[in-house]
């Protein structure tokens, strides 16, 4: 008998309480029916001091809080790729310099690798320099002229080089890299 009453009871469905259509006209009534609220274990939502943000809101914070969202640098999750030797040293200041970084700071990386690849990184940033000064001295402008056609519309064209036929290309990178220069 203990079998058959275990096989043929079937589990109870669990009653939610519903008290959408419940109206309190008073605070006894209201603390009545908060009674029958079953009590829910939640753990509160603990919150940082770094995640909450204060503002006075003005016009003037409102102009400010939009420049800053539009420049807001933000930091990549990326593991810092200098050596940890080397983290004081600010690369902008070895590179605009035209002598080695060596002789510019008593810091040392550890590992010859490491020494290779800061060495390798000074070289970067001032291969960087230079391509900035090389840009500043050929702009976009020149790439470009403008003519007024008979109907009185300025057309613009952007010239093309006369050895390679590619637009934006002054015969600077096409004739120092040009086939014939190189061997298999």
């Amino acid at each position: 008998l203990k079998l058959d009453d275990l096989i043929s009871k079937k589990k109870e469905v669990v009653q939610i309480l519903d008290l959408s259509k419940a109206i309190a006209h008073n605070q006894e009534e209201f603390k009545k029916i908060m009674e029958k609220v079953p009590e829910f274990k939640i753990k509160p939502e603990k919150l940082r001091p770094e995640d909450v943000k204060l503002y006075e809101v003005s016009r003037k914070s409102r102009a400010g809080m939009r420049r800053k969202k539009k420049s807001k640098h933000t930091e990549y999750a990326f593991a810092n790729p200098i050596p940890e030797e080397m983290q004081g040293v600010k690369l902008a200041d070895l590179c605009p310099v035209n002598i080695q970084w060596n002789m510019l700071t008593t810091l040392r990386p550890k590992s010859k690798n490491d020494t290779e690849y800061f060495s390798r990184l000074v070289e970067l940033g001032k291969l960087e320099i230079a391509t900035l000064e090389k840009e500043k001295k050929n702009p976009d402008s020149s790439f470009m002229r403008k003519m007024k056609n008979r109907a009185g519309v300025v057309e613009t064209r952007y010239l093309s080089c006369t050895e390679c036929g590619d637009d934006f290309c002054m015969a600077e990178t096409c004739t120092m890299m040009q086939y014939e220069n190189f061997r298999r």
